[in-house]
Formats: structure tokens, C-alpha cells, sequence
């Protein structure tokens, strides 16, 4: 497991981030195709390989990065792969967190752009506390995104996985 600097100096809200893959050639292709071309059932085998990656594992949720209403996707791809993955665990999926406001994509940004574009951009929808907490989403490149969900859970121990983790 990599740590990159700037969370040797900062840790993450979150106790550790499991990734199968690296953000690259035939794993990005997939994982874009996923997204923007609606392809739903690749969610299913992606769930597959992650509950194989997550066995021995014990979680009391199963949560996901939210969208908002206004993102152009067909489906959220982090809720679905949240619910074959809970199918697959047998862990309650649960939406603990809802965004608040549009961003600009992640994509295009700088490190610390990408940080502050998700400052104070997500809210609890239930109250949860004392849980161990699986986060999920589909790729963790600075894990901005993945942190400021995590720091809304602040009261709970959470774990983070995506599909593929895009190293700095």
C-alpha cells in the first residue's frame, strides 16, 4: 500500500482505502465506460472483485459518494456498485450523504483545487454513530472526494474502496 505525501502530513478522515487496480489502459477504459456510457452491468462483476478483495471483512454499512441532480449521467455508479457490492457482503446499503451543491468535475482540476471543490460540498442525511462504514466509489486519484465524505462520518470508523486508485 502506497501513501502518498500529502497524506503522510494530513491523514484522511478515513482508516484506509482498498483498490483493486490502477487507474490505467483496459481498467480505465472499463471504468469510463461505466460512467459516461451507461454501462450498468459492468457493476456486478466490479462488486465481484471487490468483496473478494474486502472478504474477512465486517462492516456495519455500506454507503456512497452521492451525486447531484444536475450531474449528467444516467444513474449514480457509485450507489449501484454500493448496492451489488452489499448483495455481495450481505451489509446494509444505506445513503448517509447527500451533496449539497454542484461542483466543478474533479477531473480537471489540480490537487488543490480538487480539495477545495469539495470543502463543506456533502451533508449527513441520517444520523450515525459508532458504525465501521464501507465508502464507495468508482476511482480515488487525490482522494479529495473520498475524504470530505469521510470527514461528514467523522463519528464512525469508515473504510474506503473504489474500483481503481489513480496514483500521483
Amino acid at each position: 500500500a502506497t501513501i502518498c505525501d500529502f497524506c503522510q502530513k494530513h491523514p484522511p478522515h478515513f482508516k484506509r482505502l482498498y483498490a483493486p487496480f490502477r487507474y490505467e489502459g483496459i481498467v480505465k477504459k472499463s471504468v469510463l465506460n461505466y460512467k459516461y456510457d451507461n454501462s450498468r452491468y459492468l457493476a456486478k462483476g466490479y462488486a465481484i472483485i471487490l468483496s473478494k478483495l474486502l472478504r474477512g471483512l465486517a462492516f456495519d454499512l455500506i454507503t456512497f459518494v452521492p451525486m447531484s441532480k444536475n450531474e449528467k449521467r444516467h444513474f449514480n455508479h457509485s450507489k449501484l456498485l454500493a448496492e451489488e457490492l452489499s448483495k455481495l457482503l450481505k451489509t446494509p446499503c444505506v445513503e448517509l450523504l447527500r451533496k449539497m451543491k454542484d461542483t466543478k468535475e474533479q477531473k480537471s482540476l489540480t490537487f488543490k483545487e480538487r480539495r477545495e471543490n469539495v470543502k463543506d460540498v456533502f451533508a449527513l442525511t441520517k444520523s450515525v454513530k459508532n458504525k465501521k462504514i464501507l465508502l464507495v466509489d468508482d476511482i480515488a486519484s487525490t482522494c479529495s472526494t473520498l475524504d470530505a465524505c469521510a470527514e461528514k462520518l467523522k463519528s464512525c470508523v469508515v473504510y474506503a474502496v473504489v474500483i481503481a486508485r489513480n496514483m500521483p
